[in-house]
């Protein structure tokens, strides 16, 4: 029998000092299975389609909607530069999303983490953020290259030193399922 704990995330208890904290930079890319200028289009609409997106997440049990704060959650200055998009709250879509982390193997000890997840969308894709227990933070800029005919994510973790390899480790593993599961609706455009 599997036992199993909860994490949820404290959005307004600051996090660790920043001596213990560091950042990480993870990039991904696949290629649209069609790369015509409707498939792009197509793409950036799955990927701002909260839904799609949130279906797309292997670990996540469950989600619900949650009210945009006051003031509205801001996109980072990198992404504010490499889009045309502002971030007013009428944009902002935020959901309280619980995912299975297995801390053993074989589903011995498995652990119910509860995140905020921030949703804005851009100007080729959507930008999230997910705040997590103990001072996790994912920023994520999922967009569409329709020069190169490509999904790229770009994920920057902020975190513990000592969370971030782990961290890191979870984002490099599965991501090519989770691309594949995201650009599969583009396969019905080959035909």
């Amino acid at each position: 029998m599997s036992a199993k704990s909860s994490l949820s995330a404290d959005i307004t208890t600051p996090s660790l000092s920043g001596l213990f904290n560091t950042t990480a930079l993870v990039r991904h890319s696949s290629p649209l299975p069609v790369s015509t200028p409707a498939a792009a289009a197509a793409a950036v609409a799955l990927l701002q389609d909260h839904k799609h997106y949130l279906g797309c997440n292997p670990h996540m049990t469950a989600h619900e909607a949650i009210p945009t704060p006051t003031p509205a959650p801001e996109l980072p200055m990198s992404v504010q530069t490499a889009s045309s998009s502002s971030s007013s709250s009428a944009e902002w879509r935020l959901f309280r999303v619980t995912d299975v982390v297995h801390a053993l193997p074989a589903g011995l000890w498995d652990t119910d983490i509860v995140s905020r997840y921030e949703f804005c969308p851009i100007e080729r894709g959507v930008f999230v953020r997910i705040r997590s227990p103990l001072g996790i933070v994912l920023e994520s800029t999922w967009t569409v290259d329709e020069t190169a005919g490509t999904l790229v994510e770009e994920i920057l973790i902020r975190a513990s030193r000592l969370l971030v390899p782990v961290l890191r480790s979870q984002c490099e593993s599965g991501w090519r399922d989770i691309h594949r599961t995201m650009l599969a609706p583009l396969l019905v455009l080959d035909k």
